[in-house]
């Protein structure tokens, strides 16, 4: 099933789709129920009675509920970031943390990391295939860098869609807990009565988990984007390291193929 979805697809459309349609369909048996021991009975008849069905409907819910999250997309997660690090923390901007508060693709925070790592080379190949390369929000030139990417090198689009998946992942998780957070808010209240604490502990869980991501989501996807620029540049130099210049084929001898 991997192969035929693609690591992108199960990791950022089919888990986080999955989990936010576990919460839902819970949280309707559990309100059906009324009582663990007849939630425990439901579950088991639901399973045993029809558990093809049950699996082929829970899995094309979970791929929709994934979609429509995806569309979405990682951008608003990067917002909600920034806005996390700026209005929440209140952190001070300064050279280090630059990164915080960066829109996609991080143009002067990877800029000097790859600066301070000797490999500038890779910042002058990228701005003569594009000048606006490190552009905010310049998501159709990444997509093309991918696509470049995999069509010269299956091995390193692999790294490269591995990264991918992880960004797709978080940013997915990060919709489908905090929708799971509106669900269960409600349905936590509602059991409380039946079912003791236990329901409450969900609300809490989910909105610790979206503030862990969205913590961390910027540090992941700058390593995505780290990954593509030097992966582009390997593949416009025939793999020669940025730290060669001398040996460094210019990029119109690489595109006109001299």
């Amino acid at each position: 099933m991997l192969e035929r979805i693609g690591i992108v697809g199960f990791f950022g459309v089919l888990v986080p789709g999955s989990y936010l349609a576990s919460s839902i369909c819970i949280a309707i048996l559990a309100i059906c129920s009324g009582s663990p021991e007849t939630l425990g009975e439901n579950t088991k008849v639901l399973l045993e009675t029809g558990t093809v069905v049950v699996t082929s409907a829970f899995l094309l819910f979970a791929y929709l509920l994934g979609m429509l999250l995806r569309l979405i997309g990682p951008d608003r997660i990067d917002w909600l970031s920034a806005f996390w690090f700026r209005r929440i923390l209140r952190k001070p901007v300064n050279r280090r943390n630059l990164w915080m508060f960066e829109r996609f693709p991080y143009r002067h925070s990877l800029e000097n990391a790859l600066k301070r790592a000797g490999m500038s080379k890779v910042i002058e190949v990228m701005r003569k295939l594009n000048a606006q390369y490190a552009l905010p929000g310049n998501t159709p030139f990444f997509n093309y860098c991918k696509i470049f990417i995999e069509g010269n090198s299956p091995e390193i689009s692999r790294q490269v869609q591995h990264a991918e998946a992880t960004v797709r992942f978080l940013a997915g998780s990060v919709l489908a807990l905090a929708l799971s957070f509106v669900v269960w808010v409600p349905v936590a209240a509602a059991l409380i009565s039946p079912f003791g604490v236990a329901p409450l502990l969900v609300p809490p869980a989910n909105l610790a988990f979206v503030l862990l991501i969205v913590h961390r989501f910027k540090q992941q996807r700058r390593k995505e984007v780290f990954l593509v620029w030097c992966a582009m540049y390997l593949l416009l130099n025939q793999g020669i390291p940025a730290k060669a210049p001398e040996k460094a084929i210019s990029l119109s001898e690489r595109v006109s193929g001299s």
